[in-house]
């Protein structure tokens, strides 16, 4: 199902209008900081958006290896 990115008012909400997202840059010491920065910026978009992509997406006719199968 595609999904209209036109509703999404980002202008509403000016936190998360002007920030561009975060890119990780390897060091361990920092991932606690950018995954609540993330967290937060993943949130902003729509709060179920976090766990779709802790969770995943599996489909009806997915097999082991990841494809679907009609």
């Amino acid at each position: 199902m595609p999904f209209d990115y036109n509703n999404i008012n980002l202008s509403a909400n000016s936190e998360y209008s002007s920030r561009k997202v975060l890119n990780f840059n390897g060091d361990a010491a920092t991932f606690e900081w950018w995954k609540d920065r993330i967290y937060s910026h993943i949130t902003g978009i729509d709060d179920e958006l976090w766990d779709i992509m802790e969770e995943g997406v599996t489909f009806e006719n997915m097999n082991e290896n990841g494809r679907l199968s009609i």
